[in-house]
């Protein structure tokens, strides 16, 4: 039975025949054999046969790994999502921090975790950070019931202007990836900023609505890129889109690994369902 080879292999294999070649011309080099001699031809057999064993292995079977992406982008949404929900009066509070510190927190940390085994730095610091984020906020509102760990407006200010920071360095890499996903940075980018103002003129609520409905629109926009993968694993077809970068690349199509892609990805062996695709102009 005839079974094409990956180029990698094909090298190997010529490799070991190139190795054979020279041990076959080494023992009729030999001539007459002298003790030392049969030692080095039996030295040359069996590097001969060890050649013979690595040909002769198939390589080990390609696992599928899933996309942590989906797990992140859902935390991401939903946890954001009701903490506005929160600064609109419509939730109380006890729900909304449990919330942020199991599912917007851990479970997005988690993804963050497995972002990295798929070499994807983009969203291993993405997810780890607002994993992190969430649980910093959370202790931050129980401890407020604590005068000696109490978090002040101005505190609480600083604390959201850092993300806004760190939200406009992924704000800038998002644009080499999609449209959408360039969106909800820009989003969570100005709902930091506003929410930002806001604790430092705490008396000023118009900044505090702007930035939770801001927050809202980013929520729902996390959820879309959610729901994109989602369906295009479920349909093998795009049915959300999601749109190319806003800066294409210049160079040939580069895959990169696990993260949340445009809808024309595809899946490829041992990496993960959906990879996320800049593609050339």
């Amino acid at each position: 039975m005839t079974r094409k080879n990956s180029p990698s292999i094909r090298r190997t294999i010529a490799m070991h025949c190139d190795e054979i070649e020279h041990i076959r011309n080494r023992i009729i080099d030999l001539g007459k054999w002298s003790e030392r001699d049969e030692q080095e031809v039996r030295h040359l057999l069996s590097r001969l046969e060890d050649n013979v064993k690595i040909r002769s292995q198939k390589p080990p079977p390609v696992r599928p790994l899933g996309n942590p992406a989906v797990v992140g982008l859902a935390g991401f949404g939903v946890t954001t999502l009701l903490f506005q929900c929160f600064n609109f009066g419509l939730m109380k509070p006890g729900p909304v921090l449990w919330l942020g510190i199991m599912y917007g927190g851990l479970s997005q940390f988690i993804a963050g975790l497995m972002e990295y085994g798929n070499a994807n730095n983009f969203g291993f610091s993405a997810f780890t950070t607002y994993g992190a984020f969430w649980i910093s906020l959370v202790a931050m509102l129980i401890a407020n019931d604590y005068t000696k760990y109490e978090a002040k407006d101005q505190e609480l200010a600083l604390f959201l202007a850092a993300f806004a920071l760190y939200t406009l360095i992924m704000l800038i890499g998002s644009s080499k990836h999609n449209l959408a996903l360039f969106l909800v940075f820009l989003l969570l980018f100005l709902g930091l900023i506003f929410l930002s103002m806001f604790h430092f003129f705490p008396h000023n609520h118009i900044l505090k609505i702007i930035g939770a409905s801001i927050l809202v629109a980013c929520a729902l926009g996390a959820l879309y890129i959610l729901a994109h993968l989602i369906l295009l694993e479920s349909f093998k077809r795009d049915v959300l889109p999601v749109g190319g970068p806003l800066l294409s690349n210049r160079t040939p199509t580069v895959s990169v690994k696990g993260s949340m892609g445009n809808g024309e990805d595809r899946q490829q062996e041992g990496v993960t369902l959906i990879q996320l695709q800049a593609k050339s102009t």
